[in-house]
């Protein structure tokens, strides 16, 4: 039920974007849905569709800094990063670092854009570069075993 509410939320969120209403709150809100829609298409493993949701929510974001409307940092650096991780299941590892680049750019300090940044930097060949970042990965979580995987 929390999902179909959500989805017509997010509908109806798109259409309010669209009027020349002023937005803040609702802009904020349908960006925290289409990012939790895309976690539970991603989870479900459709990642095509996880990947758009996560695509209109940077849309939308870009919309609101257009208006001077400014979302938290730490939501966009997500929906990067899981952007990224939705590229990098499809086999896009350069679309998937250079997601993962942008969400290092908000935040330098998240572990799962460095993970991710690794991990597609690793597929890409260049391994040098993903073992500095894996190795940074390890230095903070030292017992993760998807990290020291990596390295």
């Amino acid at each position: 039920m929390e999902r179909q509410k959500r989805k017509a939320d997010i509908e109806k969120g798109l259409q309010f974007i669209q009027s020349t209403l002023p937005l803040k709150q609702e802009e904020y809100e349908l960006v925290q849905n289409l990012f939790a829609e895309g976690n539970d298409l991603f989870r479900e493993k459709d990642y095509k569709q996880a990947l758009v949701q996560y695509m209109e929510g940077l849309n939308v974001a870009d919309y609101a800094a257009s208006d001077q409307v400014a979302l938290p940092r730490e939501l966009l650096c997500k929906l990067h990063v899981n952007r990224a991780a939705c590229y990098f299941t499809m086999g896009l590892y350069e679309k998937a670092l250079e997601d993962s680049e942008k969400a290092l750019g908000l935040d330098g300090e998240s572990i799962r854009a460095l993970f991710r940044k690794a991990r597609a930097l690793n597929e890409l060949g260049r391994h040098k570069e993903a073992y500095e970042c894996s190795s940074r990965c390890s230095l903070a979580l030292p017992h993760d075993e998807n990290v020291t995987q990596l390295g």
